[in-house]
């Protein structure tokens, strides 16, 4: 199976660099691209968001439970943030 992708994907890369104008792609790039997508369109869903999990990092009472937290808020409050903290 592996094998059978591979000479597929060689014989796609010589049809290619062979039309190529003076060979200005670069293989690296041809590579790339079938792998990821002409513009990295493929690569999945990897933000998931979760309410929960967010305030407990990022919330009010969180940001209070440290010093360096209560300086994140300070900061935002002073600079005249609209919203502190998730």
């Amino acid at each position: 199976m592996f094998a059978l992708i591979t000479n597929t994907v060689r014989s796609t890369f010589s049809t290619i660099t062979s039309t190529s104008a003076g060979g200005l792609i670069s293989s690296q790039f041809l590579l790339m691209q079938q792998r990821f997508g002409s513009r990295g369109g493929n690569r999945g869903n990897t933000y998931q968001p979760n309410t929960l999990k967010r305030k407990r990092r990022l919330g009010f009472l969180a940001r209070m439970k440290s010093r360096s937290g209560r300086n994140i808020v300070k900061r935002r409050f002073e600079k005249g943030r609209w919203f502190l903290t998730h």
